[in-house]
């Protein structure tokens, strides 16, 4: 169970709370969509960036532009 007074969480935890998989997770920190620190040879995710990151992420609603073809 998670403890509310935490401000960061492991990439484990992070793909959890988002409900994606590790690899969704890792492409969106190599991408810059989502911020990551280092802890020696820890990565951790700060709580702030992966609400963050959640808020960005398109809503289930919106479609993608399409181009008018001639």
């Amino acid at each position: 169970m998670r403890n509310s007074e935490e401000i960061a969480c492991s990439p484990d935890v992070a793909a959890r709370r988002l409900g994606i998989g590790r690899s969704k997770l890792f492409e969106a920190i190599k991408a810059g969509e989502l911020a990551a620190k280092k802890c020696g040879r820890r990565t951790l995710i700060l709580d702030a960036d992966l609400r963050r990151y959640a808020d960005n992420l398109p809503s289930a609603t919106q479609r993608p532009s399409v181009s008018a073809s001639a």
